[in-house]
């Protein structure tokens, strides 16, 4: 009788130690999966901020190209309208009352 409930208990232990034993197993991998849950958050926080810096830089550059482009457009104009103001004095010069021709 005693030897059976030895076994009993041992077998009762053996048991509980087991489910302890998963119990702590799940209870470490929530853990890890907790921890690998701040990673991956801090990691798609350090990615949003980069692509964030990304658009700044890429705006800024969109911004700086739209300035030149209007530079070299104003100075486009300006070119045409000299050279035909340029023109208009050569054609009064060459067909005038005292011209050239």
């Amino acid at each position: 009788m005693r030897k059976e409930k030895k076994e009993k208990n041992e077998s009762e232990t053996d048991e509980k130690s087991r489910i302890g034993g998963e119990e702590r197993m799940i209870q470490d991998k929530m853990r890890e999966s907790k921890l690998d849950e701040r990673k991956w958050n801090k990691i798609k926080i350090k990615e949003r901020r980069e692509n964030e810096m990304n658009e700044v830089k890429l705006n800024e550059v969109k911004l700086r190209k739209m300035r030149e482009r209007g530079v070299t457009l104003v100075a486009l104009v300006v070119t045409i309208v000299i050279m035909l103001i340029l023109a208009g004095v050569a054609l009064n010069m060459a067909l005038g009352d005292n011209g050239l021709i």
